[in-house]
């Protein structure tokens, strides 16, 4: 990855926040586009870094691609994260949110050249070994929730596009 500018969706919750001080400390340039449904305050420190700026923006709509432009690599991290909140929200939210936004971001990452864009998936993909075994990358899928489902159709989703 070119030590330049990084997008990161979903980059106000946990994992995205981490990501994007790691990346500010060693000299990259960070965009966070979020929507802030779960809060933002883990981002605060990082406000008035010269290299780190927010945009309040839904993955799931709007004009999204300019916020692509200038950028070297996407980390998409925005989704409804977990059985409890695809549940919550329902069958169609968590499809809009976690595969539709995921093909959105490829598209808008297409269609502004950015070359590199890193995807957030879930072990829960492949559930419980049958044997007891601890599953790896090369175990069947075996989604046993609608997260997991989700993110099975976002890999697709990412395979086809890319």
């Amino acid at each position: 990855m070119d030590k330049s500018h990084v997008l990161i969706t979903g980059g106000a919750g946990y994992i995205g926040s981490l990501l994007a001080g790691i990346l500010l400390t060693r000299g990259y340039r960070v965009t966070v586009l979020d929507q802030l449904l779960f809060g933002g305050e883990a981002l605060l420190g990082y406000w008035h870094h010269p290299a780190f700026r927010f945009v309040y923006a839904d993955v799931t709509g709007g004009d999204l691609a300019r916020h692509f432009a200038g950028v070297d690599a996407v980390v998409h991290l925005a989704a409804l994260v977990g059985f409890p909140a695809c549940q919550t929200v329902g069958r169609s939210v968590a499809w809009r949110y976690n595969v539709e936004a995921t093909r959105r971001v490829c598209e808008c990452a297409d269609a502004e050249g950015v070359r590199r864009l890193i995807f957030a998936s879930t072990y829960s993909i492949y559930g419980l070994a049958a044997d007891g075994r601890p599953v790896t990358e090369e175990s069947p899928l075996n989604p046993q929730s609608l997260y997991a489902e989700t993110k099975i159709a976002a890999e697709e989703v990412l395979l086809r596009e890319a």
